[in-house]
């Protein structure tokens, strides 16, 4: 059994320490933001982590002999200092997405081999679905929609050098999860339309690693859902939203009615796949921890890289 230690213990950790629990790691010893020790009591006694060693300074924690492996579940903002740290150690380390919204940071990271990013989106069972779809109809057409929400200081302040912030703290997990289906994008075409100070939306048009055409518009505070379609001949894969899975296939027409008094058309749905959370955990978040534990024993992993969250952030950057 991996004793497990956690940097962090905001929502996210929450996700990620049952899983954890579920894939046999015991959590040993638990850090957050100085100052942070009534909370991580809470903390604690909310997991009932009777034996767990609590740090008030994750520098401390980082030396201490307490764990085998690692969670950093910290915000982006600290999160290379401690990555840093937990190197040098040489044991296996999960680290919160995206682990710095500047990509060029992490590629002093990159021949550190004992480091996984943790994009849970890939451990969806609609993510197989979807790799699945792609074998069988490999010249399928891919379209992205990405509504993010945009932070309109953060634009003000670092506009147009920056992406609204968003877009590199929540939107690249959509982009990690394209390449891993598709494998890397170049764009072809790109266009960022701004208004005064910020931006209102990014369009991309390009080619996947697959030979996959690929459509991608960000309008920001859009009304719409994060989604992915895959599009071959009369059939249409949808992830809308990202753990639902809807395969299309042909039309049925609706003839004019009195009360609609126009011809309308609905795709038939042929197969839905809507993914559930079990035992309690978040979706993909047991399925990940599993991929951790089998990169601690040595064993493959799926689970995303340094160079992998690098290549994410540098592909949404390359639109603006």
């Amino acid at each position: 059994m991996y004793k497990l230690a956690i940097i962090g213990c905001g929502n996210i950790a929450r996700f990620h320490l049952p899983a954890m629990q579920a894939c046999g790691f015991s959590i040993s010893a638990i850090s957050g933001r100085p100052g942070s020790s009534e909370y991580l009591k809470n903390f604690a006694s909310d997991f009932r982590l009777s034996d767990v060693e609590i740090y008030s300074n994750p520098v401390n924690l980082i030396n201490s002999g307490t764990w085998d492996a690692i969670l950093l579940s910290c915000p982006t903002d600290v999160m290379m200092d401690y990555l840093e740290l937990t190197t040098k150690k040489c044991k296996p380390i999960l680290a919160e997405k995206p682990v710095s919204n500047e990509p060029e940071k992490l590629k002093k990271f990159f021949k550190n081999k004992n480091i996984k990013v943790a994009y849970n989106r890939r451990f969806y069972k609609t993510t197989k679905y979807a790799k699945d779809f792609l074998l069988e109809h490999k010249n399928s057409i891919v379209k992205v929609t990405i509504p993010e929400s945009s932070d309109e200081l953060f634009n003000t302040k670092f506009f147009p050098k920056r992406l609204p912030i968003n877009s590199y703290e929540n939107s690249v997990h959509v982009i990690d999860l394209v390449r891993f289906i598709l494998g890397d994008i170049k764009w072809s075409y790109h266009e960022s339309i701004k208004k005064t100070a910020n931006y209102r939306a990014l369009i991309g048009v390009g080619k996947s690693e697959m030979g996959n055409s690929v459509i991608l518009d960000s309008c920001f505070n859009s009304s719409d859902n994060f989604s992915i379609q895959f599009i071959h001949d009369t059939k249409r894969l949808v992830l809308k939203p990202l753990e639902s899975a809807q395969l299309y296939d042909g039309m049925r027409v609706i003839h004019p009615t009195r009360d609609i008094p126009i011809r309308t058309y609905k795709p038939l749905l042929k197969e839905q796949l809507i993914e559930t959370d079990v035992d309690n955990i978040k979706l993909g978040f047991r399925l990940q921890a599993e991929d951790f534990k089998n990169f601690c024993d040595g064993k493959k992993s799926i689970g995303a890289t340094i160079h992998d969250s690098y290549k994410a952030l540098k592909t949404i950057e390359g639109l603006k």
